[in-house]
């Protein structure tokens, strides 16, 4: 059995030469690649820049992908939260969000996912781990 897993931080799906707020640029990419697990950082929920859009379902949606979670790391000044997502075509019977926050530093974590994968005659049970580090040197070595 082989799964094929994307890690992408989507930027809050604003990007390319123009910076302009666009999921289906996105979902183009990821959909050439044919992902069965795909864990997205930066992902947005109830923010202004992102039209107040919940990405982990519309990206889900567009992808085809039913089995998602996802965890707020950062709230935004205005409303709204960024965090991480996964999005999977097997379902996620569990997810758990550990905090990887250094003191003064901006809000990091790993969303560990449990996923059921059920394949022709293969039955099994993968763990995904997707974070989203800090920027600094000794940041990444703290956690």
């Amino acid at each position: 059995m082989r799964l094929r897993v994307l890690s992408y931080n989507i930027h809050k799906c604003i990007g390319g030469v123009d910076r302009k707020y666009d999921p289906a640029r996105i979902v183009e990419v990821i959909q050439k690649l044919d992902c069965d697990v795909v864990m997205l950082q930066e992902v947005d929920a109830g923010v202004s820049r992102s039209r107040g859009d919940r990405q982990v379902e519309i990206l889900g949606d567009a992808l085809g992908m039913p089995h998602r979670t996802w965890h707020p790391n950062v709230a935004v000044r205005g409303g709204g939260h960024y965090g991480n997502a996964i999005l999977s075509r097997y379902p996620v019977i569990e997810s758990t969000n550990i905090d990887l926050s250094v003191k003064w530093k901006k809000k990091r974590s790993v969303l560990h996912g449990v996923l059921r994968v059920r394949h022709e005659d293969v039955d099994r049970t993968v763990h995904v781990f997707n974070m989203h580090l800090g920027l600094a040197q000794y940041e990444r070595r703290i956690q």
